[in-house]
């Protein structure tokens, strides 16, 4: 086949072929700079989480002894179980 200058054209199949491939390698770049980027921003926010989550352990370990220390430790029981009956029975319930 010839075009209008005489020169020789590749074949329709030779033509889409090369375009395919060109697609394919297109595509295939295109994902690849997409996974560094989502790889690139992962590392970046976990960075930013330790850092933080860092800090704040260290501001949470600070408060934690005087925290232990105005705890008033509380021996007795509990006002609702210190009025208990002795003896305690299943109720039973019916329906119809």
């Amino acid at each position: 086949m010839k075009d209008e200058e005489g020169d020789h054209l590749p074949a329709p199949d030779e033509t889409e072929a090369k375009q395919s491939l060109t697609n394919r390698r297109m595509i295939l770049k295109i994902a690849m700079v997409g996974c560094l980027g989502i790889g690139f921003l992962a590392y970046g926010v976990g960075i930013l989480t330790r850092s933080h989550g860092a800090q704040a352990t260290a501001e949470r370990m600070e408060t934690m002894p005087l925290a232990q220390q105005n705890a008033a430790p509380n021996h007795s029981l509990p006002p609702i179980d210190a009025v208990a009956p002795a003896r305690t029975e299943t109720a039973t319930f019916a329906l119809g």
